[in-house]
C-alpha cells in the first residue's frame, strides 16, 4: 500500500503571523496526488529545540520541575531549550542548555533522535540527547532568562520511568525523549552498570 503513496506539492504560500524569534505561521494551497487542490493548510514553523536526559553513573536522573504556561501546571521536564544560530550545531546547543539550566557538564553525548512536533503543523524539530559521565561545573546556576523558576531534582532511573508511566511528565516532546531513552539504556549493549 505505501508504495501508492505520493507526496503533496505546494501551490503557494502566503505567510500570515511572523513573531519573531519564536515562530511564523503560513497558510499553504496543496495540490493533493489525486488531483484535489487543499486551500489554506495551516503550517507553523517553530524554533528546533533540544531536550537532554541527563544521566550519571549512579542511574540518577537530573529533572526540572516548575511551572509550563502551555501545560498550565507544574511538570517534570528534562533540561531542555532552544537551538541558538550562535552555536556552531545543535550538539552544541545542547551541552549549553544543559550547562545554564543544571550547572552539569556531561562527558558522553548520544542522539537519540530528532522529530517534528506535529505531523500537520511542524512546530519546530526537537532533538533528544543522552548525556552521561556528568560532572558540575558551577555551585550557583547562572542567571536565566527564562521567568519562570524551576528547581533541580535528582530522581532514580526506576522513579523517573515510574513517572512516565504514571503521566507526569507534561510535554509530549519530554515523553518521546525518555522514551527514547530508557530504550536505549535497556539495550544490553548500552545498559549502565548497575
Amino acid at each position: 500500500m505505501s508504495e501508492n503513496l505520493k507526496p503533496w506539492k505546494v501551490i503557494s504560500t502566503k505567510q500570515l503571523l511572523d513573531c519573531p524569534p519564536w515562530f511564523k505561521v503560513f497558510s499553504d494551497d496543496w495540490l493533493l496526488p489525486s488531483g484535489e487542490v487543499v486551500k489554506d493548510f495551516l503550517r507553523i514553523e517553530a524554533r528546533d529545540y533540544v531536550l537532554i536526559f541527563a544521566i550519571d553513573d549512579d542511574r540518577q536522573v537530573l529533572l526540572l520541575k516548575g511551572y509550563r504556561p502551555g501545560c498550565r501546571d507544574i511538570v517534570l521536564q528534562l533540561p531542555a531549550g532552544y537551538v541558538d544560530d550562535n552555536d556552531a550545531s545543535v550538539l552544541d546547543s545542547a551541552k549549553r542548555e544543559l550547562l545554564e539550566e543544571t550547572g552539569v557538564i556531561a562527558e558522553t553525548w548520544h542522539l537519540l533522535g530528532s522529530f517534528v512536533g506535529d505531523g500537520n503543523w511542524k512546530l519546530g524539530t526537537f532533538h533528544c540527547y543522552l548525556a552521561q559521565g556528568l560532572s558540575p561545573v558551577d555551585s550557583e546556576l547562572p542567571e536565566s532568562d527564562d521567568p519562570g523558576k524551576q528547581i533541580l531534582i535528582w530522581m532514580s532511573l526506576e522513579d523517573v520511568k515510574a513517572a512516565w508511566r504514571a503521566g507526569q511528565f507534561g510535554q509530549a516532546a519530554t515523553v518521546a525523549a525518555v522514551s527514547l531513552a530508557v530504550d536505549w539504556l535497556e539495550t544490553s549493549s548500552h545498559t549502565i552498570d548497575e
